[in-house]
């Protein structure tokens, strides 16, 4: 089945540039899939979604897990203050207060629970990083889908190399909503049991 385009602009093409730039290759293809599934996850919002926004915020939504980007407080609060820069230093591209505000709430609130339910750009980034991380509502994803983005954004070493960048945040930032992720609801293991790795 067709996967979702990249939005083509100037912001959607700087985006992905940064993140291959910085990232290790596990997390671009990471970023890509949580695109793609949580295109497709928000897909009756899509008319409502400003979806370079939503492309953009889930491009960048990882930056603070790379070296570049990490500092002391949650990686994705760093994360959300990079992607403010990135788009700080484009200007004069139609990118408000607003969109701008809209893409940093999408990165920093994407490991709340309540982003789910919250507006459709900040919904894609949590459910499409979700599913692809710990497996969640992959059982709405069309099998089709899966396998089309799973081959062009495969997901070897993904589980191990998240595994390590997230436990390091962990150690470093106990009091960060990740940390209380692993404390509280076993997020390591639901990595590792993925449904996405176990097929």
């Amino acid at each position: 089945m067709p996967l979702a385009p990249a939005p083509d602009t100037a912001a959607a093409r700087a985006a992905h540039e940064l993140v291959v730039a910085v990232s290790d290759p596990t997390l671009v293809h990471h970023v890509w899939r949580t695109w793609y599934f949580g295109h497709h996850l928000i897909a009756e919002h899509v008319a409502d979604a400003d979806l370079e926004v939503g492309f953009v915020a889930a491009m960048l939504h990882d930056l603070g897990l790379t070296e570049r980007f990490d500092a002391d407080e949650p990686f994705e609060q760093a994360g959300a203050a990079g992607a403010v820069e990135l788009l700080a230093g484009l200007g004069g591209l139609g990118w408000d207060d607003d969109r701008v505000t809209l893409v940093e709430s999408a990165i920093a609130s994407h490991l709340d629970l309540a982003s789910a339910e919250a507006r459709p750009e900040i919904a894609l980034v949590h459910l499409g990083a979700a599913a692809d991380v710990v497996g969640l509502r992959v059982d709405q994803l069309p099998r089709p889908l899966i396998e089309e983005v799973l081959a062009a954004h495969p997901r070897d070493g993904f589980a191990e190399t998240v595994m390590a960048a997230l436990t390091r945040q962990v150690e470093r930032k106990p009091g960060s909503t990740i940390a209380g992720h692993f404390r509280d609801y076993g997020f390591g293991e639901l990595v590792r049991s993925c449904v996405l790795d176990h097929r």
